[in-house]
Parts: C-alpha cells; sequence; structure tokens
C-alpha cells in the first residue's frame, strides 16, 4: 500500500490532471489533479478514524457508483490502514448477495456518495445489512496521515468464480 501512495506522491506534479471520468461519448465529466486526490483522500481518512474510529486492518466496503469517487475512498483506505473492500453498487435484485459480501468480511462502515446513500435510504430495501453508511463527498478539514502497512493486503475483491457464491479475494 505504501508503495502506491508513494507513487502518487512523489512521481507525479501536484497541480497535473492525473484521473478523468468519461462519458460513453468519451467527453470528460470530471477530471481531479494528483493534489486534489491527495487532499480529498487525506481528509475522508481522517473522517474515518477521527469520526468512525476505524481501526487499522479493518475492512471497510468501498461501493460507489462509477465515477472518480471511487478514487477517493479507495485511497483514503490505504492512507488509514484500513482494507479497502469493492463491491458494485447493488441492483434491487442484488441486496441480498451484498449483504452477503458486507456479512462475510465483517464491515460495519460501507463508503458511497451522498446522492446514492439517500438512494439507498429511499428504498429501504429490508434485505440491507446493518452497516455505518459513510458519504465522503463533501468532507474536509483535518487530514489523515499516512498509515499504511507493508504486509497488509490493499483491498478485496469479490468474485464468484464458476460456483455462482462470492468469494473474498486479496
Amino acid at each position: 500500500m505504501r508503495e502506491v501512495l508513494t507513487a502518487l506522491e512523489e512521481h507525479s506534479a501536484p497541480d497535473t490532471v492525473q484521473f478523468y471520468w468519461v462519458n460513453a461519448k468519451a467527453d470528460v465529466v470530471r477530471a481531479m489533479t494528483v493534489r486534489e486526490l491527495e487532499e480529498q483522500s487525506a481528509s475522508v481518512g481522517h473522517m474515518l478514524l477521527s469520526t468512525y474510529e476505524a481501526r487499522r486492518g479493518e475492512a471497510v466496503v468501498v461501493v460507489y457508483p462509477f465515477g472518480l469517487e471511487y478514487m477517493i475512498g479507495f485511497v483514503a483506505c490505504l492512507r488509514a490502514g484500513l482494507l479497502a473492500v469493492s463491491v458494485s453498487p447493488p441492483r434491487p435484485d442484488e441486496v441480498r448477495v451484498f449483504r452477503e459480501k458486507v456479512e462475510r468480511v465483517h464491515a460495519r462502515l460501507c463508503l458511497t456518495t451522498t446522492q446514492y446513500r439517500w438512494g439507498v435510504v429511499a428504498l429501504s430495501w429490508n434485505e440491507w445489512p446493518a452497516v455505518t453508511w459513510v458519504c465522503t463527498d463533501g468532507a474536509s478539514g483535518e487530514r489523515c496521515e499516512s498509515r499504511p502497512v507493508r504486509d497488509q493486503a490493499a483491498f478485496v475483491q469479490f468474485t464468484s468464480g464458476s460456483t455462482g457464491v462470492p468469494k473474498g479475494v486479496m
């Protein structure tokens, strides 16, 4: 994890746009500099450690609609020494599988955007897991100093392989 953060911080010009989100027509929807990613992820990392008392190595689900917000949440987990668990936003018929993934990694926090969070609340599906939803857009304030651990996995990605049963791969 430390190597990813070092590469971002030391090998890129801070005010150079390095990340783009484009739509199906290849129009740039959002662009982000290395500095913006660093500042926003540091704020989210601090929020996770201070407000939500996340513990080093704790699994945190990263569930965002498509866009650059995912990168902010993912890098925030790296900075805070947390295990990012990448899960796609579920459709209504996939909530049970989503819940199983969250329970399998014993996550108590799910990172997302305010818009997605309120969509989840509005639908009020009975099968949603009992987690704390953390809206990371608009996080500002104090910054998290990098605390990655060299021998800790950076993230978990679920795959069902040929069985159809989700399994986490580190």
